[in-house]
């Protein structure tokens, strides 16, 4: 398998971080009752890089990035669409009622709403979902099926603030998406991003976290990678904030890094089973543990 350029930059700066078998990553999913073997036809292995400039890491080959019938099994799993999300709330902070706002992956248009509740008037969605197009169009919104990279052609410094959620993990050509949503701001206009945080246990302790993966995932954030992408783009950043680990979430913790352990530290995993959940939790809370959650939110500002 030949050596990638690196998404970021298109340079040939990047480094092999990891090795991933076909068979594992597949077996993952199907613990969760979801079939991807169809993606993995040929291969034995998949790879994860490193962009040496940024610190970004991506899988390739890119043959492996998912297509929308994947996404048609996983909006049938409960919980995989949140209605109320914290990094929907943190950027609405950083927009006025007067903003234009393109959001691109805007699903069927929950941002768009809480958008419109805070008197933002003039706001664009950008998806390729028939039936979430359908939704927020049902709903008074308006969504275009295109891509950035076409749309901001047509709409070159248009915008106050451009803003993707979850979305920039599963893009394989992150160079041109960037170029292209930051091309659609006016000059000193915002671009704000939310990404998975790969640091705590969805990477550091759950390493076969199917959803994390390919071919849900094609890339893997952290805050120094959000940060050093920006000069890349023509951007400052103005913050990079992280989601505190939620209480929901503090149990999932707990079984990936009893599991960890068991590999490095058995004894210590023998241990830590004897400990109730609600204790574990408890001191979870109190710990820097608890201030490094699962989500990750960026906002730049285009120079």
């Amino acid at each position: 398998m030949s050596k990638p350029l690196s998404p970021v930059t298109q340079k040939a700066e990047v480094e092999l971080d990891e090795n991933f078998t076909a068979a594992e990553i597949i077996a993952a999913y199907r613990k969760d009752n979801i079939d991807v073997a169809e993606y993995f036809a040929g291969l034995t292995q998949v790879n994860l890089y490193k962009c040496t400039a940024t610190g970004y890491r991506f899988f390739y080959p890119y043959s492996v990035i998912g297509r929308s019938s994947l996404y048609d099994q996983l909006q049938k799993q409960h919980g995989y669409y949140m209605v109320e999300k914290w990094e929907h709330t943190q950027a609405l902070e950083h927009i006025k009622p007067t903003d234009s706002v393109l959001e691109v992956g805007c699903g069927n248009g929950n941002f768009q709403e809480r958008l419109r509740k805070k008197g933002v008037t003039n706001a664009v969605g950008l998806d390729f979902s028939d039936d979430a197009i359908k939704w927020a169009k049902e709903k008074g919104l308006t969504v275009y099926q295109q891509s950035i990279q076409d749309y901001a052609k047509l709409h070159p410094n248009t915008y106050d603030v451009v803003c993707f959620f979850q979305v920039l993990e599963h893009i394989d050509d992150i160079h041109s998406f960037m170029s292209a949503a930051v091309s659609a701001l006016k000059p000193n206009g915002k671009l704000i991003i939310a990404v998975p945080n790969s640091n705590p246990y969805l990477y550091r302790y759950d390493r076969l976290h199917a959803l994390n993966l390919p071919p849900h995932h094609m890339g893997l954030w952290d805050k120094k990678a959000l940060a050093a992408i920006a000069p890349h783009f023509g951007l400052k950043t103005l913050s990079v904030q992280t989601e505190v680990l939620l209480p929901q979430y503090r149990s999932g913790f707990r079984n990936a890094y009893i599991k960890h352990l068991e590999k490095s530290k058995p004894l210590q995993a023998s241990v830590l089973k004897l400990v109730p959940a609600f204790v574990f939790k408890f001191f979870l809370a109190q710990s820097e543990a608890s201030k490094d959650g699962r989500n990750l939110l960026a906002v730049y500002e285009k120079q």
